[in-house]
């Protein structure tokens, strides 16, 4: 019997490889999520775990953090099994238990599952106890910790923000798809302004990927184009540095030009046919830099190519 292979997305990739970045961040996020203190870890290492027996069902945890704790005997150490949902998936929720029976058994310490969702409607269903047994003869529930947009914050605070980045990214991840989730970025943005700029940078890239393909994902972009942080100023340069040393400056430029675009469309700035053409067509990346640092302060488009003839902008 053959069987359809479904790659996982960037955004399902960061919703639990999130929890990599930073030992203590389960541990924190468990506190204000749900109200209740677990351990924090002083070492986080990734078990790379195959759970696969003989049988030809793959059984593989998307993230699984051995934690270790400043404690001696059995409370050491324990255990966070990550799972990222998008959509229901009722083949993985099914192999849920047998993975956590099998890394308690292996590890003899205490397993954690955490199934990190960005609709409500997946983490009400993955909420739900997991029951193997009879009816009035259950012999093992299995009830994931869940994290979605019904109980994650939404940090708006910049004082927040500015005191917990990882949990704000986490916070953005969470609400990528709600309309509560313009504030998140706005506070995040000037936050990693706070850190230094090789660290912000690679902040903003990973919130940037973790949005997946929604319209979070282009807010953010535009927001971080409307913006002169020393950190994006990096980002863009490392990003055109990359596209240049893989032959494909012209897929920068094509990048910088939309992201122009972009921005004069989110400040509401009137633009003919032939304005955004001539943008688009603007292979000369200096230019399009120039561009894009002025967008944010400009109130007409006019203002965009004053010194167009200058730059001898391409027809």
């Amino acid at each position: 019997m053959s069987s359809v292979t479904v790659m996982p997305t960037p955004e399902h990739e960061i919703r639990h490889l999130i929890f990599t970045k930073d030992d203590d961040l389960f541990a924190r996020a468990v506190r204000r999520v749900l109200r209740i203190e677990v351990p924090a870890p002083v070492k986080a290492s990734e078990l790379n775990i195959d759970m696969t027996e003989i049988r030809p069902i793959e059984r593989r945890g998307d993230t699984v953090l051995l934690m270790e704790v400043q404690a001696e005997g059995p409370g050491s150490r324990y255990i966070v099994v990550v799972e990222s949902q998008t959509e229901r998936a009722e083949d993985k929720r099914s192999r849920w238990p047998y993975m956590i029976a099998y890394l308690h058994d292996k590890y003899q310490c205490p397993v954690v599952l955490l199934v990190t969702c960005s609709k409500r409607s997946t983490a009400t269903w993955a909420r739900e106890p997991i029951q193997i047994g009879l009816p009035g003869l259950i012999c093992l529930t299995l009830t994931p910790v869940v994290f979605g947009p019904d109980n994650v914050p939404v940090i708006t605070s910049l004082e927040e923000a500015c005191a917990d980045a990882w949990f704000t990214i986490l916070s953005a991840i969470t609400h990528g798809r709600s309309t509560k989730l313009d504030g998140i970025l706005e506070v995040l943005a000037v936050a990693l302004n706070t850190l230094e700029p090789d660290k912000a940078a690679t902040l903003a890239e990973f919130t940037e990927i973790g949005l997946g393909e929604t319209a979070g994902r282009e807010k953010w972009r535009a927001l971080l184009s409307s913006q002169t942080y020393p950190y994006i100023s990096q980002l863009r340069a490392e990003g055109i540095a990359e596209g240049k040393a893989s032959g494909l400056a012209e897929g920068e430029a094509r990048g910088e030009a939309k992201a122009v675009v972009r921005v004069l469309k989110s400040r509401g700035i009137c633009m003919t046919t032939a304005d955004r053409d001539q943008i688009l067509g603007c292979a000369d990346i200096p230019i399009l830099e120039r561009w894009l640092d002025r967008v944010g302060a400009i109130t007409t488009i006019m203002e965009l190519f004053a010194d167009k003839t200058d730059e001898q902008i391409p027809d």
